[in-house]
């Protein structure tokens, strides 16, 4: 049988600690935006009431990865009684910007 691969070997391949505790680097921008390349982010909150509250930070579409930077900003909130309300926001290009040291996402 083939080895897909060793763990400890990957965490050195991607500069990686062995541990739960993602750095504050990992969070940040890991790709340029370019054709093939795809990144999100997102957010979750549970709310008292019982709403969950989701909002995703996308680059692009992920069924479009070969088409240029086209960042957009998606709100999903489940009300407890099962309604939801989703929303969506598209943005030029040049309104981007994310850091590759820290989740920062504009």
């Amino acid at each position: 049988m083939e080895k897909l691969a060793n763990l400890s070997d990957d965490y050195k391949r991607f500069n990686l600690k062995e541990t739960n505790a993602p750095e504050k680097w990992e969070d940040g921008m890991r790709s340029t935006g370019e054709k093939g390349t795809y990144e999100w982010w997102y957010f979750d909150a549970h709310l008292e009431d019982g709403s969950i509250l989701v909002i995703v930070f996308y680059t692009k579409d992920i069924t479009n990865l070969n088409n240029p930077l086209s960042p957009k900003v998606t709100a999903t909130f489940n009300k407890p009684d099962g309604t939801k309300i989703k929303k969506e926001v598209r943005f030029d290009a040049e309104a981007f910007s994310a850091s590759k040291d820290t989740c920062d996402v504009k």
